[in-house]
């Protein structure tokens, strides 16, 4: 009996045992391997970046000078107001160059002078020689028209006919020069020599009077032709003046002229470098924060003797923004300014310049950023120092 049940617990135990394995091997049937994804990581999200910044004038200028020498003249100190090109500071020896300036400026008015009067002499040479034109051929056409009486049959035959009342009278005379040759030895008190030589002086002149009229016939005809030619020369040579004054002034007077004024020009140009070089100008209108030389000091071209400022128009300059916080920040975004001397009241800004090299704040790379603030009653001063937040 005792065996009997011994044999069926241990039957019992061995099927409790295989059931409860079973579950097991299902369990590692149906699990399967799962693949691991690893999701990348959100890049962070920079919001709220603070910088601290410092107040100044938006235009700023350290002056000097182009050349080394002695400062002689300087017109301004630390606070002063000046103009845009106002003489700030003078080097020793500007005054020459002045002189020299003064002097070429006469030189190029006198030069520009000359051209106006050579432009103005060949303009009225050229309607001199216009007008002159205009004559001779009024005088050639008046000529012509003269002449055509001496060609007319009319006025031929009165020069026939002239020429051989000539010719008939002039065998009267050769007849009575017969005669006095036929009395040449008669006594001079004779009477018929007398007679003879009185008739031969009667016919000598009748021949000399139509010989005369003929000559004034022939003489008219042959000054009308010279008028003519005359005229025709007249014309010739106004129309030759025309031709030679239609390219304006003759280029050698204009090369003389035109090397005077570059010349003058160049003296100019020169003069104008070197006053440069010698002198200190405001560049805009602005205030004088500080000057760093007293007059009959030698200063160098290097030096900044001063410093300039545009006090109309103030912005905020970041000095400690990291070069982390960059990628964040672009022109047009949107800040609050609270200065240090106002904490309860805040300013909105806005980015309106990102410098492109670096600077080091406290062993930090850093860009200095530019923020132009809104219209504000808060009596800021240069340099107060504010705690800007980019939107």
């Amino acid at each position: 009996m005792k065996k009997g049940l011994t044999v069926v617990l241990l039957l019992g135990i061995i099927v409790l045992a295989f059931a409860s394995f079973i579950p097991l091997f299902e369990t590692a049937e149906q699990q399967q391997p799962v693949e691991t994804v690893i999701a990348p990581a959100a890049a962070p999200v920079v919001t709220g970046i603070i910088a601290e910044a410092k107040l100044w004038p938006k235009t700023d200028a350290a002056l000097g000078f182009r050349s080394s020498g002695v400062l002689t003249d300087l017109s301004v100190a630390a606070g002063d107001d000046v103009k845009q090109g106002d003489v700030l500071a003078v080097l020793q020896g500007a005054g020459q160059y002045q002189l020299a300036y003064s002097q070429a400026s006469l030189d190029l008015i006198e030069a520009e002078k000359d051209l106006k009067s050579l432009n103005d002499t060949h303009k009225k040479m050229a309607a001199d020689a216009d007008l002159a034109i205009i004559t001779a051929k009024i005088a050639l056409d008046d000529a012509e028209k003269a002449f055509e009486e001496f060609e007319t049959p009319v006025y031929r035959k009165k020069i026939d006919d002239a020429n051989e009342l000539a010719r008939n009278k002039k065998k009267d005379l050769d007849d009575a020069q017969e005669l006095v040759d036929d009395v040449a030895d008669l006594a001079s008190d004779s009477a018929r020599r007398i007679t003879v030589e009185d008739d031969y002086v009667k016919v000598r002149q009748a021949y000399d009077d139509l010989v005369r009229k003929y000559n004034v016939l022939v003489n008219d005809k042959d000054r009308a032709a010279a008028d003519i030619a005359n005229a025709e020369a007249v014309l010739e040579d106004a129309e030759r003046e025309k031709e030679d004054l239609k390219d304006g002034p003759k280029q050698a007077d204009l090369d003389v002229i035109n090397q005077r004024i570059t010349a003058a020009k160049d003296a100019q140009t020169s003069a104008e470098e070197n006053i440069e070089l010698m002198k200190i100008i405001a560049p805009f209108d602005g205030k004088v924060v500080s000057v760093d030389a007293v007059a009959g000091e030698m200063v160098s071209a290097s030096q900044t003797i001063m410093i300039l400022v545009d006090p109309s128009e103030m912005i905020l300059k970041t000095v400690d923004l990291s070069e982390t916080s960059m990628n964040s920040v672009h022109v047009g975004d949107t800040v609050t300014a609270v200065f240090d001397a106002y904490p309860g009241s805040t300013i909105r800004g806005t980015v309106t310049k990102i410098t492109n090299w670096a600077g080091v704040y406290l062993g930090d790379v850093v860009f200095p950023v530019e923020i132009t603030l809104e219209t504000t009653k808060l009596p800021l001063l240069w340099g107060m120092t504010a705690s800007v937040t980019f939107d």
